[in-house]
């Protein structure tokens, strides 16, 4: 019989440290986060989607700023015992990470293998009341998968689950239609109902208003609403605060003293925001998470990218730049606690930024970040990659359907397509 653990690792402390993590965060607006109350009964159950926000930006961030590098512990036991578990634990979000990679190759894959091998390995030890359950096997198996079919995330079944909870969100009679049969040959009868019916007229209805809203002639204060309608059907993550910002701010106005050292314009349009790529990006002040961006210096790409926060949003000769105010290294004599795990992307750095602004292209953008306050001298600085808004950034889930679901996506298929 296992010896019962030296200290409990869920306990109200450790709760209310992962809270205050997920309140104090600053995250783009396309993350979805979750609940701040995050382990009351009153949060409810977390979707898929929550879960892996939680285990690939919040718990990281909380277990080890609370057990790593630097943090006290009443013990030499008591902190053994909390690194394995911390280790344990950073190990199967080290396999999330470099499986959710946009791309994949031999090394990543490898490391894939080991990560996810150490952290079976190690569970028992660490967790001696977790048991092991297929599912634990089948994320080995991921390893296969990722040599067939390249990233998780060109393979996961995300879209598929949103698009079958937007199709329980539509209204309905509950008649279904009279008949389905499915022979051997994969041949499929189906006799719509009154149920498919209006499911149908509801999915036309929603796509004439999308296609109306998209038009050309749409009038102009029905397009201003239409952000809005976007966010509140899709969650693209435009904030009613950057829509009328940015409709106040397209008077030319006099640029700033610390911007006109950059630009020869005397009077320029400020922009609260702009979009490249589907992607929204906004100036401190109107967003702070959408301002936080992770870009080349000077386009270069040989060079590592680095962070910085979005100050003012102009354009100069017809194209729109960023004036950034980058975030100052962190000191030699910084304990960086995340430094141990080199799959995970999180770095220290200075909570200051720069002074002086700094001109960035677009395209020089790799992508946002997400930014934690550790202390009153740190910042935590997490990079955060995203392929689309659809799809949102990294997420590890080798989803088995059930019949349910299968035969949910099988109606879709046959009737609507």
């Amino acid at each position: 019989m296992s010896a019962p653990p030296l200290t409990m690792t869920s306990t109200p402390e450790v709760m209310r440290h992962v809270q205050s993590v997920i309140k104090e965060t600053t995250i783009p607006s396309w993350v979805r986060s979750v609940p701040r109350n995050f382990g009351e009964a009153k949060a409810g159950t977390l979707k898929a989607d929550e879960w892996r926000t939680l285990a690939t930006i919040y718990l990281p961030l909380a277990l080890v700023s609370l057990w790593g590098e630097g943090s006290a512990h009443r013990s030499h036991e008591v902190k053994a015992h909390l690194w394995a578990v911390l280790d344990n634990t950073m190990a199967l979000v080290s396999a999330i990470c470099i499986a959710c990679s946009r791309t994949m190759t031999h090394s990543c894959i490898t490391a894939y293998r080991s990560c996810i091998l150490t952290w079976l390995s190690t569970l028992p030890v660490a967790l001696p009341a977790a048991k092991p359950i297929p599912n634990c096997h089948m994320a080995c198996h991921i390893y296969d998968y990722l040599k067939l079919f390249g990233p998780v995330r060109l393979w996961w079944c995300f879209p598929f689950e949103r698009l079958i909870g937007h199709l329980q969100h539509l209204p309905i009679n509950h008649k279904f239609g009279t008949s389905l049969l499915i022979f051997s040959t994969v041949i499929l009868t189906f006799q719509p109902g009154e149920l498919e019916q209006t499911v149908l007229e509801s999915f036309i209805q929603g796509s004439r208003l999308r296609h109306w809203l998209a038009r050309p002639d749409c009038p102009t204060a029905i397009k201003e609403c239409k952000v809005l309608f976007d966010k509140y059907i899709t969650n693209s993550g435009v904030s009613s605060g950057d829509i009328f910002s940015d409709v106040a701010g397209r008077a030319k106005q006099a640029a700033p003293t610390d911007l006109q050292l950059l630009t020869s314009q005397k009077c320029m349009v400020l922009h609260a925001r702009t979009d490249f790529g589907g992607i929204v990006f906004s100036r401190y002040s109107t967003h702070q998470g959408n301002s936080l961006i992770m870009f080349y210096p000077g386009g270069s790409q040989s060079s590592p990218p680095i962070p910085g926060r979005i100050k003012y949003i102009f354009k100069d000769n017809g194209r729109t730049q960023l004036a950034v105010q980058c975030q100052l290294p962190a000191g030699a004599d910084a304990i960086n606690p995340f430094e141990c795990y080199p799959y995970f992307p999180a770095r220290l750095y200075s909570a200051q930024v720069d002074e002086d602004l700094e001109v960035v292209h677009l395209q020089w953008v790799m992508c946002h970040y997400a930014r934690w306050h550790l202390s009153e001298k740190y910042d935590v600085i997490l990079p955060l990659l995203q392929v689309s808004i659809d799809t949102g950034h990294c997420t590890f889930y080798l989803h088995i359907t059930t019949s349910k679901t299968l035969l949910q996506v099988l109606l879709f298929i046959v009737f609507f397509l």
